[in-house]
């Protein structure tokens, strides 16, 4: 996408982290488990995203972490590209209520039975497991939320910028981000 500071306006833009294996292996919708951003305000000092957050928890499996995403509860932090800086202060303007909803995976589960098999006269007996793949039902919770982050950046991003990571990480586990979303600028 144009530098915003060069061409003095954002161009239109959705970075989004594809869950594409996560989707194939619990037989879910393609994009169902995609989260989204857009940057949406550049200037000399400030840089904002509007970020569309989706967690997904299989029913049973775990309790559900609302972390995953609360703005106000996760920990953004915005990697830019020449120079090489991280910005780590920011401020929510604006966070969505959590909203909630179901989704359905389709999955095929491999049972196995034991049948014995006999020769023709009753006799020589032996067992031999049998595995059939069954279609199952595979329930998952969803939550989503979000909000508009900004980053005073003091003029560390600039004409010259290439590009910027934004991460959101759990305050326990910030060396692993639960969403990241990535810009690159065409600086001609």
């Amino acid at each position: 996408m144009p530098n915003p500071l060069i061409t003095g306006a954002v161009a239109p833009n959705d970075a989004k982290q594809q869950r594409f294996w996560y989707e194939a292996m619990n037989g879910l919708p393609y994009q169902s488990a995609s989260t989204h951003a857009q940057l949406v305000k550049l200037d000399d000092k400030q840089v904002c995203f509007d970020v569309k957050l989706r967690w997904l928890t299989e029913v049973g499996a775990e309790t559900e972490d609302e972390s995953f995403v609360d703005v106000n509860k996760l920990v953004p932090k915005l990697e830019v590209q020449e120079p090489e800086v991280y910005l780590t202060k920011s401020h929510i303007e604006e966070a969505r209520d959590i909203s909630r909803s179901s989704l359905m995976g389709k999955v095929t589960e491999t049972q196995t039975e034991q049948q014995q098999i006999c020769g023709s006269g009753g006799g020589n007996c032996y067992t031999v497991n049998i595995q059939k793949k069954v279609p199952k039902d595979k329930p998952f919770s969803v939550m989503d939320s979000g909000g508009r982050v900004c980053f005073e950046h003091e003029g560390k991003i600039n004409k010259k910028t290439a590009a910027m990571i934004l991460t959101f990480a759990l305050p326990d586990h910030q060396d692993k981000a639960s969403h990241r979303f990535a810009w690159k600028f065409e600086n001609e």
